[in-house]
């Protein structure tokens, strides 16, 4: 199954030479990341981001988000370490689930947490 012609709120990136959509929700207490691969109905990608506060929410912030926008090349980040961690985003299955915080990325299994491979460039 393919993707509509124009997704409803996902943006694409290509890397490595394949297109993913992805798609950024602030929460008041973190922010996720969902990125989707070539064809839907496949392994999605997961990414929270602990500790990140929605700006226009009006949440006092502890500290300043980390990273402050999500821009592509985050997204890029993301899709890399995902790739590099086990996700195989052409085949059915269960998403794969990270977690980001203090500037790294990590794996979550069965609600813990492997410690994070090095990151890709």
């Amino acid at each position: 199954m393919s993707y509509t012609k124009r997704a409803r709120g996902l943006r694409r990136i290509t890397v490595q030479g394949t297109t993913f959509r992805w798609r950024f929700s602030p929460k008041e207490r973190a922010g996720l990341l969902a990125v989707y691969g070539p064809t839907s109905g496949r392994q999605p990608l997961s990414v929270t981001l602990r500790g990140w506060h929605d700006p226009w929410l009006g949440c006092p912030a502890a500290r300043a988000n980390e990273p402050a926008i999500i821009r592509p090349k985050f997204v890029r980040r993301a899709i890399l370490y995902g790739l590099a961690n086990g996700w195989l985003p052409g085949q059915v299955g269960a998403a794969l689930c990270v977690d980001y915080e203090n500037g790294s990325f990590s794996v979550r299994q069965n609600d813990r947490v492997r410690d994070a491979a090095p990151q890709p460039g």
